[in-house]
């Protein structure tokens, strides 16, 4: 059983709770394969379908095959090229974790193709810091990115498997110059280690040289809403959720009927739940996990298996049990205990009634109040003119208000415009029209 460190590490990438650690806190890939085959032998008892046994037995196998691959946390060149020497007698999966290179690597025997061919799927696995900040929630990825079939004659070639292996647990152990995303600090570049690397040289460099013996082909895909986080606070490198968890889950989803494989994950979810107990994980913790699984078992389509249903059911029954009883415990422990012996002889009535005559006095003598009303006349008078059609405009006075100035020579002038013309037809036979237009300009022009 792992320590209380240990297993709410591993909730935190399984579950992604709503408060994460702030710093980098990777889990060994040791750890989600005991977590994944204890889960998947659990599951499998439930499952009575023999066509949903051998899928199950088939990733059980895949999956404690990565430990034989991954000794040390990166590839072993002569496990793993034992393994690529069985594929084509076996079948199956071999899943590779190529750490160094962000990358995931699943290699498969496909006997569905036109001629039998060993196959090649590559991934990245954790996306950069820019992709996570700029994302408006879940990123939408896909798997996987790349996927190239040998065919086995090919594959069967001496030192063909033997270098792919030994190139494979080279690029898992090594960075590679080039892949890193650099900063500039002071007058150079450098490479941000805080970052993700460029999974190039499994995309790009692997992909290629098996494109020479091999061929590239459509594979399947499967399209993720992944929640990814990158936090760190006081710490040197950020926590962000763990790149073989997203292999672990890429790979079962491969290998599982879509159905099978949320089943089987809620199942999973569902035993972490009730494998807390025994962690002595808090309560805030334990809640979180309920209310996930909750919810992944109202996301199902359909009707759950109902052998899964009880057990999930069942757990989430016991969880909330205890949560509540832990609840209570707490409410005990801190409840006061009020001493009400002295109320016992109060009378209510009696001793809630209290006379204030001079507020009674206050209260009166506002009824009494006369009311006085003042009516005033105000009629503004506007400082703005208006000038008729009809009428030659008068413009003394106009800068009595010299903020309205401008304003009351525009308006006159809008109405020169319009209106000069047909003012002076009307009044052309008038001794003094002249005389009248030859003031109005004086007075315009001494104003303006």
């Amino acid at each position: 059983m792992a320590t209380k460190d240990e297993y709410e590490s591993l909730v935190n990438h399984v579950f992604l709770l709503p408060k994460l650690p702030q710093s980098s806190d990777e889990v060994p890939i040791k750890a989600f394969v005991g977590l994944l085959s204890s889960a998947l032998t659990a599951f499998k008892g439930l499952r009575t379908d023999p066509t949903q046994q051998a899928p199950i037995d088939q990733v059980i196998r895949m999956t404690q095959n990565v430990l034989r691959t991954h000794t040390t946390g990166s590839v072993n060149a002569e496990t793993f090229e034992e393994q690529l020497s069985a594929l084509p007698r076996t079948g199956g999966t071999v899943i590779l974790h190529i750490g160094a290179q962000n990358a995931g690597v699943l290699v498969s025997r496909q006997s569905d193709a036109s001629e039998l061919a060993i196959r090649f799927e590559v991934f990245e696995l954790s996306p950069t810091n820019a992709a996570v900040f700029q994302g408006q929630g879940r990123l939408v990825r896909s798997f996987p990115g790349y996927a190239i079939d040998v065919d086995l004659k090919t594959f069967a070639k001496p030192g063909l498997v033997e270098s792919m292996a030994q190139a494979m647990a080279k690029m898992s152990l090594q960075q590679a110059p080039g892949m890193q995303p650099q900063v500039k600090k002071a007058v150079e570049y450098v490479d941000e280690d805080r970052d993700t690397t460029h999974p190039g040289m499994v995309s790009e460099f692997l992909t290629g040289y098996l494109s020479v013996v091999g061929h590239p082909v459509a594979a399947n895909t499967i399209s993720k809403n992944t929640r990814e986080e990158v936090l760190w606070q006081d710490a040197r490198s950020p926590w962000r959720r763990s790149p073989v968890w997203l292999l672990f889950r890429v790979t079962l989803q491969f290998c599982l009927p879509p159905k099978l494989y949320k089943e089987f994950m809620i199942f999973m979810m569902a035993s972490m739940v009730k494998d807390s107990r025994f962690i002595a994980l808090s309560a805030d913790l334990r809640y979180a996990m309920t209310a996930k699984v909750a919810r992944r078992l109202y996301k199902v389509s359909g009707l759950p298996d109902a052998a899964l249903l009880v057990h999930v059911q069942q757990t989430l029954g016991e969880a909330t049990t205890v949560l509540e009883k832990q609840w209570q415990k707490l409410q005990r422990y801190y409840e006061k205990p009020l001493d009400l012996s002295s109320l016992a002889a109060l009378n209510f009535e009696d001793d809630s009634f209290v006379a204030i005559p001079s507020l009674d006095a206050r209260i009166e003598s506002i009824a009494a109040r006369e009311k006085l009303q003042y009516a005033t006349d105000f009629r503004p008078v506007s400082s703005l003119k208006t000038f008729l059609p009809g009428m030659l405009p008068e413009l003394s006075g106009i800068d009595d208000d010299t903020d309205f100035t401008i304003v009351n020579l525009h308006a006159f002038e809008t109405w020169v415009e319009a209106n000069v013309s047909n003012w002076s037809l009307a009044h052309r036979h008038e001794t003094n029209a002249s005389k009248q237009l030859s003031d109005l300009i004086k007075s315009y022009h001494g104003l303006a």
